[in-house]
């Protein structure tokens, strides 16, 4: 035993009993050499001042170098970001969330052909997650505990809807009963409920084999569905609706009062609230078109319109109820399609034959169309949210030189392809646009009550965000794609940029904001997959079948 080195006898003398058997260095700290027990600091932290600290986001060691070297202190109205001080865009989460509190893999296993991709994620009041995926085979939750349980799905897979505590513990996961079905978007309520959207062809069980089951039955081909899931993981009702051909599902998006809203597609004709006397009927003039639809709190249908033309290739792709009650939706279209509108309200708008037109709407709460805006030539109209000012955000992919808010006087083009946040106000008038970077696929994003924007989706090599404060962000993936998460501030600036993966497929597609601030990923890896690579935060998740779900929380 070497004195000057040994970590259980730092220093110890003669016949290292007693008084001279020397110290035990603890947990963080090593025999220097010298006989003293040192502070020791894990890759990527810096020693200042006898703690370990992270330069990358300590606010009081900001940009420290080897020995606490050439650091910044940063003021109270900046945060520490990628090592820079940037000032703060005021209030809490978005840009401020940007250290990794947990990251999960909820199940403990699954069987190796099995599948479970996630598709969307909601926050609750009480500091819960509701993650909605698809299981395909089997899969086992809070392996070797007491709790443990397992759940077992037709090979092709079934609706999955799983909750969450805080800490990202498992608290119970429920599958509905349908060959091939999805669980596709998810929604949070305010007592803690959550309604689940989803599709499904012939008929889907909902609580099987308890006695609280019951079923719906598709119209013919596939159908949407919409159930209410309380708190205990019961579904307490389920609405369909569809038709004789084949309807799809989107996004749905919930009020404060219960009442919500639905997106998705059909084809020939679409029936809401069926048996029901509010029942409604949409037509599509033989073709695939997009809907809209809002609904009662207790899952009665109010109101649907269509959106579409004769190209086939109709969507709209994101959804946002408005705090005045009011709905904003995005999509994309080609060639001509008419945006229907309660009372007379609807409109038509045009775009190239060839190419997708992205647009975006807004819709009165009683079905009336307040306006809608186009952009020619994008990749997709993704997503849409609200701003804390008002203003409705589309977060959209789109090639350089795509011309926003044409004809009006902020009329602005994209300065490269890729992701951009088009602003509009609350008139529909374009306010700003922001070139956010370029990555492969953008999915969806949120905005924060401090006005920042978190966005994610998957890259394939290398990704870029956009930062005036210094060189741009990179992300280099892994393998085929790899998740990516990001965080822009108000001017569109990118506070920071995350992600892993794994060689295979992997990809962020579901983000939320807890009500204190805290930021909640959730998407689909495969094999062994790193996240936050080369960062204190990296952290490696392991799977056995040929796919699963991750899901993080980032904290301010």
């Amino acid at each position: 035993m070497d004195p000057l080195t040994s970590n259980n006898h730092c220093g110890a003398t003669t016949d290292c009993q007693g008084s001279n058997a020397g110290a035990v260095c603890g947990l963080g700290h090593k025999c220097d050499g010298a006989g003293l027990c040192a502070l020791t600091c894990q890759q990527g932290l810096v020693e200042c001042f006898g703690s370990c600290v992270d330069p990358a986001s300590n606010p009081t060691f900001c940009g420290a170098g080897p020995s606490c070297t050439g650091y910044t202190t940063c003021p109270g109205t900046h945060a520490c970001v990628n090592g820079t001080c940037k000032e703060l865009v005021g209030g809490t989460g978005g840009c401020l969330a940007n250290t990794k509190k947990w990251l999960v893999m909820p199940t403990t296993s699954t069987s190796p052909s099995g599948e479970l991709p996630a598709w969307g994620v909601a926050a609750h009041q009480g500091d819960e997650i509701t993650v909605v995926g698809t299981l395909g085979y089997s899969a086992t939750f809070l392996g070797g505990t007491p709790s443990e349980f397992s759940l077992s799905a037709a090979n092709i897979g079934e609706p999955l809807v799983m909750r969450l505590d805080g800490n990202g513990t498992i608290l119970w996961a429920v599958l509905a009963d349908n060959i091939g079905a999805r669980a596709i978007d998810v929604t949070a309520l305010s007592d803690g409920s959550a309604l689940v959207l989803g599709a499904y062809e012939g008929t889907i069980t909902f609580n099987p084999g308890t006695p609280n089951a019951f079923t719906l039955t598709s119209a013919g081909g596939w159908d949407v569905y919409v159930g209410r899931v309380d708190p205990a993981g019961v579904f307490t009702w389920a609405k369909s609706a569809g038709g004789t051909d084949d309807d799809y599902a989107y996004r749905i998006h919930a009020h404060s009062d219960g009442s919500f809203a639905i997106t998705g597609t059909y084809e020939l004709t679409l029936v809401l609230g069926p048996t029901e006397p509010g029942q409604i009927q949409l037509a599509s003039n033989n073709t695939r078109q997009a809907f809209l639809a809002r609904y009662h709190a207790s899952g009665e249908v109010d109101w649907a319109v269509s959106m579409g033309g004769p190209s086939n290739f109709d969507e709209l792709l994101g959804l946002r109820r408005l705090a005045d009650g009011s709905i904003a939706v995005s999509g994309r279209y080609r060639g001509t399609a008419t945006v229907d509108g309660l009372n007379g309200t609807g409109t038509t708008v045009n775009g190239p034959p060839n190419d997708p037109t992205a647009l975006v709407a807004r819709y009165y709460a009683n079905g009336e169309l307040a306006w809608v805006r186009t952009a020619q030539r994008i990749s997709s109209g993704l997503d849409v949210a609200e701003a804390p000012n008002g203003s409705i955000v589309l977060y959209v992919s789109a090639n350089s030189g795509v011309v926003f808010g044409a004809g009006e006087p902020g009329q602005t083009s994209m300065p490269s392809s890729g992701m951009a946040l088009a602003h509009h106000a609350a008139n529909g008038m374009l306010s700003s646009l922001q070139y956010l970077g370029l990555a492969s696929e953008a999915q969806h994003m949120v905005i924060a009550p401090d006005g920042s924007a978190v966005h994610v989706g998957y890259h394939i090599g290398t990704a870029s965000f956009v930062d005036e404060a210094g060189p741009d962000t990179q992300l280099v993936s892994a393998g085929q794609t790899d998740a990516f998460f990001a965080c822009a501030d108000t001017a569109g600036q990118t506070y920071w940029a995350r992600g892993g993966g794994s060689v295979g497929h992997d990809r962020a597609q579901g983000v939320a904001l807890l009500p204190g601030g805290d930021l909640v990923v959730a998407g689909t890896f495969r094999d062994s997959a790193t996240f936050d690579p080369g960062t204190p935060d990296v952290q490696t998740l392991v799977e056995n079948g040929s796919g699963n779900v991750f899901v993080a929380r980032y904290e301010p």
